[in-house]
């Protein structure tokens, strides 16, 4: 099914008890697919992005800023879907800092760095909450 699917069986979906939680659930499949919007041949390839943040990440591991990622490469056969052309899959340890079960104090932290939350993200939907920096919160938590 695709948006236009959608908008031809609205009549017929929008009286089910659970409809609002299915449209949410079908636009968010739609959207992580790449195939919400028409994607743009102009918008710079995934794989120029995820460079420019290895790059970043190697500086910053040979200055000891960062340790190295334990990240691993998503096989073709791991891949539940086929991506717009300019998109990739990338596990999450190569896009951003993740250090699960590294403890650091809340005032060791770069205050001006996005400290998600387990209550920035909302049950059953993942539907992001919050997004604040570590300035902007009152932590006590050692896990970020």
């Amino acid at each position: 099914m695709n948006a236009d699917d959608l908008l031809r069986h609205y009549e017929k979906t929008a009286d089910s008890p659970d409809a609002v939680g299915r449209m949410r659930r079908f636009v968010l499949e739609l959207a992580v697919r790449g195939k919400l919007v028409p994607q743009e041949a102009s918008d710079e390839p995934a794989q120029h992005l995820l460079a420019r943040i290895a790059t970043e990440r190697a500086r910053k591991v040979a200055a000891g800023e960062l340790r190295l990622s334990k990240a691993r490469e998503i096989d073709p056969p791991e891949q539940p879907f086929e991506l717009p052309e300019s998109w990739v899959w990338a596990a999450l340890g190569h896009v951003f800092m993740y250090d699960a079960g590294a403890k650091c104090e809340p005032s060791a932290l770069d205050p001006k760095l996005w400290l998600l939350e387990l209550e920035d993200v909302e049950k059953d939907t993942g539907r992001l909450v919050a997004r604040l920096r570590v300035c902007e919160r009152e932590s006590q938590s050692t896990k970020s």
